[in-house]
């Protein structure tokens, strides 16, 4: 195999890597807000905030903006009081 075939290669699965770790992160924190949101023990403007901060959130993961997206579920998680 050519070396910018190898290297090519290389930077491939080093970015498909970087986006299934992004992946994983994210549903690891979703399914923390899911759990603490099915609790009930939050006020309706808690609840509100948590899911236009989740809808927000994924729109930001379709479009690629993976850091944006983990900072807004960040917030929601430190609304619920998750850790």
């Amino acid at each position: 195999m050519k070396p910018h075939k190898i290297l090519l290669l290389s930077a491939l699965l080093a970015v498909a890597g970087a986006a299934f770790a992004a992946s994983a992160a994210y549903t690891d924190t979703m399914k923390k807000i899911d759990t603490a949101m099915a609790s009930g023990q939050h006020t309706p403007t808690t609840t509100d905030e948590v899911r236009k901060l989740v809808a927000d959130s994924r729109r930001m993961m379709e479009e690629g903006k993976e850091a944006e997206a983990m900072k807004l579920l960040e917030k929601a998680m430190q609304l619920l009081d998750v850790k």
